[in-house]
């Protein structure tokens, strides 16, 4: 969600911690359901990578 929204991962951490929901927190960046599932897609791959070169 950081990434998506260039935030950084701790201004996404404070919202959290002031009770705000990801459904909130979302909405107010202005990030759709397509931008994080991008995000999460990079992140997969990247781990997965990781993984096979580990292997």
């Amino acid at each position: 969600m950081a990434k998506a929204a260039n935030k950084d991962l701790g201004e996404i951490i404070q919202m959290r911690e002031q009770g705000k929901s990801l459904p909130e927190i979302k909405t107010e960046l202005n990030l759709d359901k397509e931008q994080i599932h991008a995000e999460m897609k990079k992140l997969v791959d990247e781990i997965h990578k990781e993984i096979r070169k580990a292997n």
